[in-house]
């Protein structure tokens, strides 16, 4: 009689393990799905933060575009991120609360880029003191007044020359 006794509470036991076994495992497919989701629901806020930047860009580019004026050169901008993040919330997923990570977007920042001297203005000044130099090495008696005219021609010619490199590079 204990036999079947002991044997009974062995197969109670044995079943109630399973039973546990099978909850654990039925939880662990819940935590994947609710994991895989997530990682899904992230993804979707990466995207949508990189086509809220794109878009960004593209209006910028049309306002800058249009509001040129037709003599005028354009100035290139660039459109530098400034990261915010979005508040955290809380989402439920079959009866689990779980708190989502926040969502990064970005922001653009139009700075205008930096232009240095036009290649008419570098022209300019290195013609100026090359032929003030050459001027004042070829005349030799009046040496002054050979650099103001070699400074004079050499500014000319460095000029000229330059307008031609800034025509080329359309500036």
């Amino acid at each position: 009689m204990q036999a079947i006794a002991i044997g009974g509470i062995t197969i109670l036991a044995s079943c109630s393990q399973s039973s546990v076994k099978q909850q654990e495992a039925l939880m662990s497919a819940k935590q994947k799905t609710i994991d895989s989701l997530q990682m899904v629901m992230v993804r979707q806020q990466v995207i949508d933060s990189m086509t809220q930047v794109a878009e960004a860009k593209a209006v910028t580019k049309s306002v800058a575009s249009s509001a040129t004026v037709a003599k005028k050169p354009k100035r290139k901008t660039t459109v530098r991120p400034q990261s915010s993040y979005a508040q955290s919330s809380t989402q439920t997923y079959a009866g689990n609360s779980v708190a989502t990570t926040p969502a990064v977007y970005q922001e653009p920042v139009v700075v205008p880029e930096k232009r240095g001297w036009s290649a008419k203005a570098k022209g300019a000044v290195i013609g100026t003191a090359a032929g003030a130099a050459a001027g004042a090495v070829i005349n030799k008696r009046n040496r002054g007044a050979g650099a103001v005219i070699g400074g004079v021609l050499g500014a000319g010619a460095g000029t000229g020359i330059g307008a031609i490199i800034d025509k080329k590079n359309g500036r």
